[in-house]
């Protein structure tokens, strides 16, 4: 895996994204919903991922009951359903890159204008009200990271995200998946009670891989 540095310049704007609520009830953490996964199919998500680069899991939409499993692997990204069914979106080889990304607290917002005026107007990426609201709590760069392998024409055809924690401490994951590329984020918030998006402390790291074809 190849490292990008934090301040490498994107080469095209993305949209920025409203901030939405990160809605905080008691829940299980990753840990719980992992350990409940069968061992036969953690054996396969391993086989299909490679060595474990990040994870999470929770539970699943439609059975509450049943784990949810998420692996970002050195060779591919491996997505497990509450049914125990692998979606795999495998990389080409050693094309996995990260950056890293921090925000440290400002005392003023940096202005009301939320999307980012060098994104085309009519740009539509194929994400839900509720993912953009997620992504618009990071960083402008983490935002921008995420989602610059998309503006091409590869349309995202599925996301994820998933948080665990408090209003103070926070650890945040997620993917974009398109037909060409994977994108994928995870990291750590940390905030006073209350505090709005611009005066909070995030340590993330943005990772970006193309997609084998055929």
């Amino acid at each position: 895996m190849r490292f990008l540095p934090g301040k490498t310049r994107q080469p095209s704007a993305a949209p920025l994204h409203a901030a939405g609520e990160l809605e905080l009830t008691p829940a299980m953490d990753r840990d719980h919903w992992w350990s409940r996964i069968t061992e036969q199919t953690r054996r396969r998500i391993a086989a299909e991922a490679g060595a474990t680069v990040r994870w999470w899991a929770t539970d699943d939409y439609d059975n509450p009951r049943r784990p949810r499993g998420t692996v970002l692997g050195a060779d591919a990204l491996v997505v497990m359903d509450g049914a125990e069914r692998l979606t795999v979106y495998r990389y080409v080889r050693r094309s996995l890159t990260e950056a890293r990304v921090r925000q440290r607290p400002s005392k003023a917002a940096p202005g009301d204008v939320v999307a980012n005026p060098a994104a085309p107007v009519d740009l539509d990426l194929g994400l839900g009200e509720s993912i953009r609201g997620f992504l618009g709590n990071l960083p402008a760069e983490a935002q921008q990271r995420m989602q610059q392998p998309f503006l091409d024409g590869d349309r995202i055809v599925h996301h994820e995200y998933f948080y665990y924690g408090n209003e103070e401490e926070m650890d945040v994951w997620c993917y974009l998946a398109g037909t060409a590329n994977i994108t994928f984020l995870a990291g750590h918030r940390k905030a006073r009670r209350g505090a709005p998006p611009h005066a909070v402390t995030w340590d993330l790291t943005c990772y970006h891989a193309p997609l084998a074809q055929g």
